[in-house]
C-alpha cells in the first residue's frame, strides 16, 4: 500500500468552489479594529549578513535569492531541540535534484587495449566532444561504428584469416552502470568539454562477438568479443553538481548542492491566552488542534502552530505539526525547556539537585521534574499524570494514577522514531513512516490504518481514516495568505467534503482571521490586528473589540474592552509565575506558590471587604506531588472544609478523607490496587489496577471490588485485532449488593462490545 502521497483535488471546479467560500466569508460588524503596524525586523538569513526581514516568508526569499549554489531549492530541514534557548534556527538545506536535461549519446568499442572510436566512425567521429581515456574520440553514431568495425580486418596475430558472423549481443544496463563526475578538457579546442553542472551516464552490458578462421594450417575458428560502451552527457541546474555513483535508486536525482543555510528568530512560539478558535494575539500564532483516534484513554492529537518554530526531533508530521506523543525535555545546563505535546515551548528551572519544576506552566499549579537513578527524567503533571523523559530528551512513558491500564510505553527504532507505543493490556499502535521520516501512518490495534498524506511542500495534506473518510488541509492560499507563504495553513475540509474552516494572515505571516464554515455559511469568526509590539485587538463574532496588552514575554498584562479591563500581575522574579488577577468585574484573586512552585493559596475576592473573600490553602505531597491537603476558609480566615488524600509510591490516591470542621467528623473512603505480590500470586494481572474501592460509609457495607481478565484471549495470538479480551482487561465489577456487571469482550481498541449487567441482560455495542 502507497501511503505516501501528493494530495490533489478531484476537479478544478471543486477547487474553485472551495476558495470562492473562503473568500466570501461574511465579515463581522461591530466595534472598528485599529489598524496594525509592521512587525520588527526579526527573521535573520544567515546568508545575509546585517540584514534581517519582518516575515518568514520575506527571508526565505532572500536567503534563497543569496544563494548560488542552487538557492531555489532550499528546503526546510529541521528546527533541532537542540538551539540556543531564546533563538530558533530554521536549518535548510537542498536535496538532490533531478537533472534538467540529456545530451548526444558517444559510443565507443574496447578492442585492442583502447576504448573509442577512432577508424570506426569516419562520418560520426565525435572530435569536439568527451575524449577517451587515451586522448582519441567516440562516436555519435553506434550503427555506423559497429558496422565499420565489422568490415574493417582483424590483425589475427599476423596470420591469414577472415572474419564472420558478427552478431551484437545484450543491452545497456540502465538508467546507468555508473554516473561519472569528472570534468574533461582537449588538447585542441574546444578545451573543456564538460562545465562543473554537467555529467555522464555511462552504460555496458552490451557487447560485439564475431568468428576468425584462419586460411592456413588446419582452418581453425576462434571466438572473439569486444565490449561496447555508450556514454551520455547531462546537465544540472544551475549551481548543482552531478553524484558520482553507481547507485541506480536515486536516479534521476543526479544533481547535488553544497548550499546550507538557515534562518534565525527570536522564540515566540509560547502558551498564552488564545482566542477564535484558536489564535494566539500575543504572537499572531494561528494554533490548531486536530484529534485522530483513542487510545489508552487519551486522545491522539495532532496541534498545528503557523509559526512554525518547533518540530519532533524525528518522524515530522510537516512543518507546525506535534502530536500526543512528541512531546521532548531539553537538557538542563543548555535548554532548560521542554517541548509539549501541544507544540509550545515551556521553561523550566533548577531547584535543587536533580529537581526542577516548571516554571511557567499553562495549567493551574506547577509541574515537577525529578532526575531518576538511570539518568532519565520523571515529570509529575498537577492533575498526578507522569511522563519519563530519556536523558537524551525522547519520551519514554507515560501514566495513568486514576487507571493503570492506560499507562503506556514508548518503543523507538533504530533512526530514534517513535515505532510503537504500548499501554497496561498490551494493545499498541504502530507508527510508519516514509524514507524522509516523515510519519504516513498509524495502525491501530484493531487493524485500522489512519494514513497522513503530504504535499509538495512537505505539508500535512490530508489525514485518511479509513472508508472513504479523508480530512483535507489547505495551505498558502493566495487570498489568506497574500504573502506568499505556502506552509500557512489557510483551511479544512471536512470528511463529508465540506469546508469547515478558514484561516487568513497577513502580509508578515500573522493570523487576522479565524473562520468557522457550516453548509449554511459563516457559524464563527474572530478577527485580529496589530497596533504595536505590546498590544492586539480582537474581535468577535458578537463585533465585540477586546484589545490585550502584552509582557516581553507575550504573557497577557490586561484586557479591555470598551471602559470594562481585565488584568494579570506576575511575580517580580521573572518566573513567570502569576501572582494575582482581577477579573471584568473586578474582583482580584491572588496567588502564593511553595518553594516547588505548586500554588499554596489561592485568596479569591481579596479586595472584597463584604465577606466574599474566600481562601484556598494546598499542602503537597512532596512524593507523588500531588495535593495532600486543601482546605477552604471564608473571608474571617475561618476554617470551611477540609479534604486530606493519601497516596501509595505509584501516585494513587489510597484514602481521601473529609473533615467537617464544626463537627471534626471525618468521612474517608479507600482504595486498594494490585501490587506486586498480588501479581505474583496470580490474583491480579497488572499492577496499579483498582482491586476495591470501600466508601465513606460506616453504618452500611458500600465496597465495590474489580475483578480482571488475567490472560489473553486464546484467539489474540492468531486474531490480534478481534481477540474478545486482553490481560488487564476489567471483566466483573462487583458492588456493595453482590451485584454484577460483567463486561463480556472488546473490539480491537479496547472498547466494550458486549456487557451482561446484574439482571442477566445482556446489551452489545458498536462504534462509529
Amino acid at each position: 500500500m502507497a501511503l505516501r502521497k501528493i494530495y490533489t483535488f478531484n476537479s478544478l471546479a471543486k477547487l474553485l468552489f472551495l476558495i470562492a467560500l473562503t473568500i466570501t466569508a461574511t465579515p463581522v460588524l461591530g466595534q472598528s479594529l485599529p489598524a496594525s503596524a509592521p512587525p520588527p525586523d526579526q527573521y535573520c538569513p544567515s546568508n545575509t549578513p546585517g540584514q534581517c526581514f519582518k516575515s518568514f516568508k520575506a527571508a526565505e526569499n532572500a536567503m534563497r535569492a543569496a544563494e548560488p549554489n542552487g538557492g531555489q531549492f532550499l528546503k526546510l530541514k529541521d528546527q533541532s531541540p537542540e538551539q540556543l534557548p531564546s533563538t530558533v534556527r530554521y536549518n535548510y538545506s537542498v536535496p538532490d535534484q533531478v537533472l534538467d536535461s540529456y545530451g548526444a549519446s558517444l559510443y565507443g568499442i574496447d578492442y585492442g587495449g583502447v576504448i573509442g572510436g577512432d577508424g570506426y566512425c569516419p562520418v560520426s567521429l565525435a572530435t569536439e566532444d568527451r575524449p577517451t581515456e587515451w586522448g582519441g574520440s567516440f562516436c555519435y553514431d553506434e550503427a555506423e561504428m559497429i558496422s565499420t568495425f565489422a568490415a574493417k580486418p582483424k590483425g589475427c596475430g599476423g596470420r591469414s584469416c577472415y572474419t564472420h558472423d558478427y552478431v551484437v549481443e545484450g543491452s545497456y544496463i540502465l538508467p546507468y552502470s555508473e554516473v561519472s563526475a569528472h570534468q574533461y578538457t582537449r588538447w585542441v579546442p574546444p578545451i573543456t568539454v564538460n562545465g562543473p553542472n554537467e555529467g555522464w551516464l555511462e552504460h555496458v552490458g552490451k557487447e560485439i562477438t564475431w568468428q576468425e578462421t584462419y586460411n592456413d594450417g588446419d582452418h581453425e575458428t576462434y571466438s572473439f568479443s569486444a565490449r561496447l560502451l555508450k556514454i551520455q552527457r547531462f546537465v544540472c541546474p544551475a549551481g548543482l553538481t552531478p553524484i558520482a555513483t553507481d547507485d541506480t535508486s536515486i536516479n534521476p536525482k543526479l544533481c547535488r548542492s553544497p548550499a546550507l543555510a538557515n534562518i534565525s528568530v527570536a522564540r515566540s512560539q509560547v502558551c498564552s491566552d488564545c482566542v477564535g478558535h484558536p489564535s494566539i494575539p500575543a504572537t499572531g500564532d494561528k494554533y490548531r488542534a486536530e484529534v485522530d483516534f483513542n487510545f489508552a484513554g487519551r486522545a491522539f492529537t495532532r496541534y498545528y502552530h503557523s509559526l512554525r518554530q518547533l518540530a519532533p526531533e524525528v518522524g515530522r508530521l510537516g512543518a507546525g505539526w506535534t502530536h500526543t506523543f512528541s512531546a521532548w525535555m531539553g537538557q538542563p545546563n543548555y535548554l532548560p525547556k521542554m517541548m509539549t505535546d501541544e507544540g509550545h515551548l515551556v521553561p523550566y528551572l533548577l531547584v535543587g539537585i536533580g529537581h526542577l519544576v516548571i516554571s511557567r506552566p499553562p495549567t493551574a499549579a506547577a509541574s515537577t521534574i525529578d532526575q531518576q537513578s538511570d539518568g532519565s527524567w520523571r515529570t509529575v503533571e498537577p492533575n498526578g499524570r507522569v511522563s519519563v523523559f530519556a536523558s537524551t530528551g525522547q519520551l519514554l512513558s507515560m501514566e495513568d494514577p486514576d487507571n493503570a491500564a492506560n499507562n503506556v510505553v514508548m518503543t523507538y527504532d533504530t533512526r530514534a522514531r517513535l515505532s510503537k507505543v504500548t499501554d497496561a493490556t498490551g494493545r499498541f499502535l504502530q507508527f510508519v513512516y516514509d524514507t524522509s521520516d516523515y510519519l504516513i501512518g498509524v495502525q491501530l490495534p484493531d487493524g485500522q490504518l489512519v494514513s497522513y498524506n503530504y504535499d509538495a511542500n512537505q505539508n500535512l495534506a490530508s489525514v485518511d481514516y479509513g472508508n472513504g473518510q479523508v480530512k483535507q488541509y489547505l495551505y498558502g492560499e493566495t487570498a489568506l495568505a497574500p504573502n506568499g507563504d505556502a506552509g500557512l495553513l489557510t483551511g479544512i475540509v471536512s470528511e463529508d467534503g465540506q469546508r469547515y474552516g478558514s484561516f487568513g494572515y497577513d502580509e508578515y505571516g500573522r493570523v487576522v482571521s479565524s473562520v468557522l464554515h457550516d453548509g449554511s455559511g459563516t457559524t464563527e469568526s474572530t478577527e485580529v490586528t496589530y497596533p504595536d509590539a505590546t498590544h492586539a485587538a480582537v474581535r468577535t463574532m458578537t463585533g465585540e473589540v477586546r484589545n490585550y496588552t502584552f509582557g516581553a514575554d507575550r504573557q497577557v498584562r490586561s484586557i479591555a474592552s470598551g471602559s470594562v479591563v481585565e488584568t494579570t500581575v506576575f511575580d517580580t522574579y521573572g518566573y513567570g509565575r502569576v501572582a494575582s488577577h482581577t477579573d471584568r468585574r473586578g474582583v482580584e484573586t491572588q496567588f502564593y506558590y511553595n518553594g516547588d512552585f505548586q500554588r499554596a493559596e489561592v485568596v479569591e475576592a481579596a479586595n472584597d471587604s463584604s465577606g466574599a473573600k474566600r481562601t484556598l490553602q494546598t499542602d503537597w505531597d512532596q512524593a507523588s506531588r500531588r495535593p495532600s491537603e486543601v482546605r477552604r476558609l471564608n473571608a474571617s480566615d475561618g476554617l470551611v472544609a477540609k479534604t486530606n488524600w493519601t497516596y501509595n509510591a505509584r501516585g494513587q490516591v489510597l484514602t481521601n478523607t473529609r473533615t467537617d470542621p464544626l463537627s471534626s467528623s471525618t468521612r474517608t473512603s479507600s482504595a486498594v490496587y494490585c501490587e506486586p505480590s498480588d501479581v505474583t500470586a496470580n490474583s491480579c494481572p497488572v499492577v496499579g489496577l483498582l482491586r476495591s474501592t470501600d466508601g465513606a460509609r460506616t453504618d452500611a457495607t458500600d465496597n465495590t471490588t474489580f475483578a480482571y481478565y488475567a490472560s489473553d484471549d486464546a484467539t489474540c495470538a492468531s486474531s490480534p485485532t478481534t481477540c474478545p479480551h486482553r490481560k488487564g482487561d476489567l471483566w466483573k465489577a462487583t458492588n456493595a449488593l453482590g451485584h454484577i456487571t460483567e463486561t463480556m469482550a472488546y473490539d480491537g481498541t479496547g472498547r466494550p462490545i458486549k456487557v451482561k449487567d446484574p439482571n442477566g441482560v445482556i446489551t452489545e455495542m458498536t462504534y462509529h
